[in-house]
């Protein structure tokens, strides 16, 4: 699957997402980390008047990091197409994350979860996972946060899923279908979710991105993000967010 993978013509990239990459440089023209949170409201507020579709934010941000914890609960309540991050699963070695409490409760939440195969590798995409009862929580349904951010996105186009049977979801021209407990290697696999092979483009440039210190020194084209998906993330190499896929022995990596 990997060499097949490889082996497929170049492919554009897609105009409709732009990057906000945080990274060392970030960190380094802050002078500390974690970001505060008076910086991210202050960045927040300038990607939220590029007017974008949807906002993506692929960081956690659960507790308050002084100074400006208020000023960002009020961008929080203000940005309504602004999607946080939880981490739903936990085990031994990954301990859940709560997403901030307000966009909880404004259900403005995706979860950041990933499934890995047994090397290590992303191959396949969960699209949503159930959380079962516990501690009094009700169980729930969440998606996944690229999930959520097509579902927004595609929201405005008239696009929403529709189910037609069998657990099969129909999304626009895209049939989707969950990985069965059968399928190929993925026989005794674990496929709870909703679970699909990954299509990973064969990219042949970046996505567009800007760093987060460009957002905040007002250095961003006007209207690079209009419209747009937008995603905030590290790829810091200190903070180690990043995963193999079938491209990485092409030094190509998946930044969660």
């Amino acid at each position: 699957l990997d060499h097949w993978f490889r082996a497929r013509p170049a492919e554009a990239v897609d105009s409709r997402i732009v990057i906000v990459t945080i990274d060392e440089s970030d960190f380094n023209a802050i002078g500390r980390y974690p970001i505060p949170d008076a910086t991210f409201a202050e960045v927040l507020s300038k990607i939220r008047q590029q007017k974008p579709r949807v906002i993506g934010m692929d960081v956690y941000r659960n507790l308050p990091i002084e100074p400006g914890h208020e000023a960002l609960q009020q961008v929080f309540q203000n940005t309504p197409n602004l999607i946080g991050v939880e981490k739903t699963l936990s085990g031994a070695n990954m301990p859940s994350v709560d997403p901030p409490p307000i966009l909880r409760d404004r259900a403005q939440i995706a979860a950041s979860d990933l499934v890995l195969d047994p090397d290590g590798k992303v191959r396949r995409n969960l699209l949503s996972l159930r959380v079962s009862p516990i501690w009094g929580k009700e169980g729930r349904r969440i998606e996944t946060l690229g999930t959520r951010l097509a579902l927004e996105y595609l929201k405005a186009e008239g696009i929403k899923p529709q189910s037609i049977g069998n657990s099969i979801i129909q999304l626009g021209k895209a049939r989707l279908e969950p990985l069965k407990p059968n399928a190929g290697g993925y026989v005794r696999a674990d496929v709870g979710g909703f679970q699909i092979l990954a299509n990973f483009r064969n990219l042949q440039q970046q996505f567009t991105s800007v760093s987060f210190s460009d957002v905040l020194q007002d250095r961003v084209t006007a209207q690079l993000m209009q419209d747009r998906i937008v995603l905030i993330g590290s790829v810091a190499e200190s903070l180690n967010d990043r995963f193999f896929t079938p491209y990485s022995s092409a030094a190509k990596l998946a930044s969660a």
